[in-house]
């Protein structure tokens, strides 16, 4: 996985690559795929603590994918 972040004026813009043989999925058009986008904060040094998690899916359930959103292939 490669991920690179950029400080903006105004927040952050994040990219991140996984590859598909990490996610067991071959890519083609069509395909849907459950997908939420989640950002986690931690403002508090040499801590593995979640201060605040925002996701793309307000209603999201980690461990319910039907309440995901969808991502369909091109």
């Amino acid at each position: 996985m490669q991920i690179a972040a950029v400080k903006t004026d105004n927040g952050y813009n994040i990219e991140a690559a996984i590859p598909w043989r990490d996610l067991g999925v071959t890519p083609q058009g069509g395909l849907l795929l459950g997908i939420a986008l989640n950002v986690n904060d931690n403002d508090t040094p040499n801590t593995a603590v979640q201060e605040v998690m925002k996701s793309h899916v307000a209603s999201r359930i980690f461990s319910d994918p039907s309440s995901w959103g969808t991502l369909t292939l091109r």
